[in-house]
């Protein structure tokens, strides 16, 4: 009786193991076609090592994080790639669509894992249908607008008719929240309030990775910038995408003192007739002494990481 209790419990045993093998196999399979498949949370082999070892080197030695500041005139777009996840933020006004969308397959990307609209002004949203219909999008990220607040443009219904089109899901911003995308995470701090001027709407996000930080808030103003000051959401980060374009109405000196950045990118066209960015940001910038790259000088501009250093290039 014994001898066939301890066969019985050696076969369970085995079951055990092949069970556990069949598990293990099915996840590695589905983690190797993960792209494929599309399934939200479901990370690549390259998002994997990059949890254990965020420095690491991709396999032509390249940096594993890249952010490219797009040159898109008088107007905001951003990309962050990080280990083959991608986000997209802005696409640029209207007239920028075709540019984007080369861009975009010019570097081989074939889906935007969370693409963002900062706010509904075409010089941030203009391209992003074309985007939607481009590509693969994950989710679609934009703030939460009361009835007053939604605008009736073309170029916002644009939007939200790809949207609906493709069968994107949208989701609207509820900060403080965090994402992991990429071995990295997106912070979504802002906006944290109602406002009734559009551009402090804007959502405020913050990609970090390791020892490196991102700051992008399309054009977030004082009134924003106040409120996530007073609720602490101001937090050093590396690089600052400096809001609105370099116009006085942001970068006040308690936000800039509080954030302190390591190097600014102003994202604006040459010779705009709004005058950015203004003299008075401009001065600020520089009295904290750091490098500062502008897209209508230096066109797009791109930062690479490791999480520990990061390296600047420009177009010009």
């Amino acid at each position: 009786m014994a001898a066939r209790r301890k066969s019985r419990s050696k076969k369970r045993g085995w079951w055990a193991v092949v069970w556990l093998l069949v598990v293990v196999s099915l996840c590695c399979v589905a983690v190797t076609f993960s792209e494929q498949l599309n399934i939200p949370g479901l990370p690549t082999w390259r998002e994997l090592g990059a949890a254990f070892n965020p420095q690491q080197k991709t396999a032509d030695g390249s940096m594993p994080v890249e952010v490219d500041f797009f040159d898109v005139g008088q107007g905001d777009c951003t990309l962050i790639s990080a280990n083959g996840k991608h986000i997209l933020i802005d696409a640029g006004e209207n007239d920028q669509a075709d540019k984007v969308v080369d861009y975009l397959e010019g570097k081989g990307i074939r889906k935007i894992d969370i693409l963002v609209g900062t706010h509904p002004h075409s010089d941030h949203i203009g391209g992003l249908d074309a985007v939607i219909r481009s590509f693969d999008i994950g989710q679609v990220i934009m703030p939460e607008l009361t009835d007053e607040q939604t605008p009736t443009t073309k170029t916002y219904l644009d939007v939200l008719t790809a949207i609906a089109d493709k069968g994107v899901k949208l989701k609207r911003s509820d900060p403080p929240e965090q994402i992991g995308i990429g071995g990295g995470t997106l912070e979504i701090r802002g906006p944290l309030a109602g406002y009734s001027d559009i551009n402090n709407m804007s959502v405020t996000v913050r990609f970090v990775y390791d020892e490196i930080s991102f700051w992008i808030a399309g054009d977030c103003s004082k009134e924003a910038e106040a409120d996530l000051l007073k609720e602490n959401q101001v937090i050093q980060s590396t690089v600052y995408k400096v809001s609105h374009h370099g116009s006085d109405t942001a970068t006040t000196q308690e936000f800039l003192d509080k954030l302190s950045p390591e190097y600014c990118v102003i994202s604006v066209g040459a010779g705009n007739q709004y005058g950015h960015p203004s003299k008075e940001v401009s001065q600020r910038l520089k009295e904290a002494g750091m490098p500062v790259y502008r897209t209508d000088l230096n066109g797009t501009v791109t930062a690479c990481t490791d999480g520990k250093t990061i390296a600047f290039t420009t177009e010009r």
